[in-house]
């Protein structure tokens, strides 16, 4: 038997907007980009960039997958540095939802990327001799002030998808974050299944966290919305790696590799899969 809903029980009237509001809204954001007063968001990547509105357009939510080791997370925290940098007419505040990885290993991975060191140069556990050295180091501190220049805050415990966005309303309530006039918000998650469940099944999960993000981004229309997932086993599969003529091309990734694929790609307005066929021997 289905949920006996009574519809004779008050509750709010949702916000109706009308045609004339929605004209004056959309020939207002027409104006201001033709005037310049509002751009995209430039990625650093010039592919990337074309294949959008020659970059991110505010209100955007963005899903980047991949499979577990294949840079996703580097990958996103070089996007943030080459957006910080490359767009000074911005004040940008930023919160991460990095379930996944400690803020403190993220800060690592930037000071990696500023250094052109890897992560394991850095740490001092290289075989190659190129281990970090006492005056990179020291330039390290003398720069710190351009690390800590930018608005970059993480929640690293996972919470329910409710304290989510309780969490996005006090950091917004906190900026100067309302309106295409103020300044930026650009939030992140990695990864969606970490977040708690709250009695509810994975699916009915992803579909409540997807919903939260889409009303976010329109309660607050400049702001950036980056989700970090992963594959499943699907592309993991033998017959994945068969060969048809030429190519092996069951091995392109599809929505149906992702986890919550579907409810993912059904509210991103940008959906990347970021692949590695030699992490599968291909």
């Amino acid at each position: 038997m289905g949920k006996d809903y009574n519809f004779n029980t008050p509750v709010p009237v949702q916000k109706i907007f009308t045609i004339e509001e929605a004209y004056n809204q959309e020939m207002a954001y027409i104006e201001a980009r033709k005037r310049g007063d509002i751009k995209s968001i430039d990625t650093g990547f010039p592919k990337w960039n074309s294949v959008y509105l020659n970059g991110y357009e505010w209100g955007y939510i963005c899903t980047i997958a991949g499979m577990s080791g294949c840079g996703k997370t580097t990958f996103l925290n070089q996007m943030l540095n080459n957006i910080r940098e490359l767009n000074p007419h911005e004040k940008f505040h930023e919160l991460n939802f990095n379930y996944e990885m400690s803020s403190r290993r993220l800060v690592g991975k930037t000071l990696s990327s500023k250094l052109k060191k890897s992560v394991r140069d850095i740490y001092s556990s290289s075989n190659t001799g190129n281990n970090i050295t006492d005056e990179e180091i020291e330039i390290i501190k003398a720069n710190k002030h351009k690390i800590l220049q930018h608005d970059i805050n993480f929640v690293e415990y996972p919470g329910s998808v409710n304290q989510m966005s309780q969490t996005i309303d006090y950091f917004a309530s906190q900026r100067n974050i309302n309106n295409m006039d103020g300044e930026a918000l650009i939030c992140t998650l990695d990864h969606p299944l970490i977040v708690k469940r709250g009695g509810v099944d994975e699916r009915e999960m992803l579909t409540d966290l997807m919903c939260m993000f889409n009303i976010k981004k329109k309660l607050y229309p400049k702001s950036l919305w980056i989700i970090i997932s992963q594959l499943n086993r699907n592309i993991h599969e033998p017959i994945r790696r068969q060969r048809q003529g030429d190519h092996r091309i069951l091995n392109y990734p599809e929505k149906s590799d992702v986890f919550g694929g579907e409810c993912l790609y059904q509210f991103s307005d940008s959906f990347v899969i970021i692949h590695r066929p030699e992490m599968l021997h291909l």
